[in-house]
């Protein structure tokens, strides 16, 4: 609780996708309680998307949660999807086997492999990128 407290620190609230009740998670109850100021320090993120690919109940909460209609506990949060980072970096190695930016090459795989599953996603929603994106815009606001 001690790193959450402190008003210029950002928190995320990590939850792979399949994991049950996002809305009542500990982790969201402990961000909303030290951002209670509408999740200005907060960011959702869901991982291991790649995991539920085949589970459309799964991908349909998720695509909620990404466009802002999820449960009204979550709407004041901005959300990003992940996938397993070993997913994108075999996909980055088995792509571009002598790439000298094989991490860029990671994120890129990681944000394909997210629009083949997401296709009516906001695009800055997707990956690692987003994520820093996001994180970039939460620390303007703090």
């Amino acid at each position: 609780m001690e790193l959450a407290s402190p008003r210029g620190n950002l928190k995320s609230c990590v939850r792979p996708c399949q994991a049950p009740g996002i809305s009542s998670s500990q982790a969201l109850r402990i961000a909303k309680e030290y951002d209670a100021e509408s999740g200005t320090r907060t960011i959702g993120v869901i991982s291991k998307i790649d995991q539920a690919a085949g589970e459309p109940k799964i991908l349909a909460a998720v695509q909620a949660l990404l466009l802002n209609q999820g449960p009204q506990s979550t709407s004041d949060i901005p959300w990003v999807a992940l996938i397993g980072q070993s997913v994108s970096i075999a996909s980055a190695q088995s792509g571009n086997a002598g790439s000298e930016n094989s991490l860029e090459t990671a994120w890129q795989a990681e944000s394909e492999t997210l629009k083949s599953i997401y296709t009516g996603a906001p695009q800055n929603k997707l990956g690692r990128v987003a994520l820093v994106d996001n994180l970039a815009q939460q620390i303007v606001i703090v």
